[in-house]
This record gives structure tokens, C-alpha cells and sequence, in this order.
């Protein structure tokens, strides 16, 4: 997605799992072992919850959460417990 900077970026979970929609440096694996699948827990979903910087970009189910503040420049986002749900922002 590219969006203009000083766009806030609205996430919402309409499904029945609680999500996270975390910034990270590159696409890895989360904080949930067996779902990863043998790929590596990236540094920023290390410790799940227990990081605080995890735990302010959870979002439950029929909520939602806003991104704001984004810099120029490329943003990948994941969610560290289902780490396979990825996504890319440019801010232009």
C-alpha cells in the first residue's frame, strides 16, 4: 500500500482472533514457536506480550488500531502471532 505521509493508517480485526500489527525491520517468523514453522522469531515479536512494544500494537477482535506518524520511506508490518499475515507501506 502507499499512502501520503501524515496518513493515518487504520487497522481493524473483523475476524474472530486477536492480531497484532507490529513494525518490523524484516518479515520472520512471531512469538508463537510451532506456527513458525522453523523460521526464526523476528526481534521485534521476541518475548510476545511480555514486550510492551508487542502488546501496544495488539489488536482484538472487532477493534481496531491507528498508525500514525509514519515516516517517508518503506514499513513492513506483521502480526507476531500469526506471522505469515504481512504487510508492506510505502509513505510517499
Amino acid at each position: 500500500m502507499t499512502i501520503h505521509k501524515g496518513t493515518t493508517l487504520s487497522v481493524v480485526v473483523q475476524g474472530g482472533e486477536p492480531h497484532t500489527f507490529t513494525e518490523v525491520s524484516q518479515f520472520g517468523g512471531g512469538f508463537i514457536e510451532p506456527l513458525n514453522h522453523g523460521e526464526a522469531t523476528v526481534p521485534e515479536c521476541a518475548d510476545g506480550f511480555h514486550n510492551i512494544a508487542v502488546a501496544r500494537t495488539r489488536i482484538l477482535q472487532g477493534s481496531r488500531l491507528d498508525v500514525t506518524g509514519l515516516p517517508k520511506g518503506k514499513h513492513l508490518f506483521e502480526c507476531c502471532i500469526h506471522h505469515w499475515m504481512r504487510f508492506e507501506v510505502d509513505v510517499k
